[in-house]
């Protein structure tokens, strides 16, 4: 069986291989375990919390060495995962945030952001692309919104 789709975040691998069976390792420890996750999921990436995947509206967690997923938001259209917290933009437009476990969940109020939006996180950022590529950043501590780029200039 070969690897079909794989990813990685700090020292552990998650492959996806042709028979559709999900296998996490970590590179370090030389722990291992086989995953079965729910078929549908629409979006899934791993991070310091588990693997994170986006079920029917729902962000869902699972730990690396675990099989009990845990149901971390609802409403969510999108999400991204950086070294400290989750951002996810749900159905009211809204980009909302908490830590890698799910705990500490908070609306980054000011802005409203259309369907499509792309996420991403970094250590205190959370960057809005839109779909005509301008980018909006404000802190994970919290604060407006700020025009970090705009194409049109």
């Amino acid at each position: 069986c070969g690897t079909q789709d794989f990813w990685a975040h700090g020292g552990d691998l998650l492959t996806l291989d042709s028979q559709g069976h999900y296998r996490w390792y970590n590179v370090v420890t030389q722990n291992s375990l086989e995953h079965i996750l729910p078929d549908g999921l629409s979006y899934l990436t791993l991070s310091s919390g588990g693997i994170l995947y986006l079920l029917e509206g729902g962000l869902h967690c699972r730990p690396l060495m675990g099989q009990t997923d845990t149901r971390i938001a609802d409403g969510v259209l999108s999400f991204a995962a950086g070294p400290e917290h989750i951002a996810m933009l749900k159905e009211d437009g809204r980009i909302w945030l908490c830590r890698a476990d799910g705990s500490e969940m908070r609306c980054l109020s000011g802005r409203e952001f259309p369907d499509g939006t792309r996420l991403d996180v970094s250590a205190g950022w959370v960057f809005a692309t839109l779909s005509g590529g301008e980018v909006w950043s404000a802190s994970t501590e919290g604060g407006d919104w700020s025009l970090a780029f705009d194409p049109a200039a």
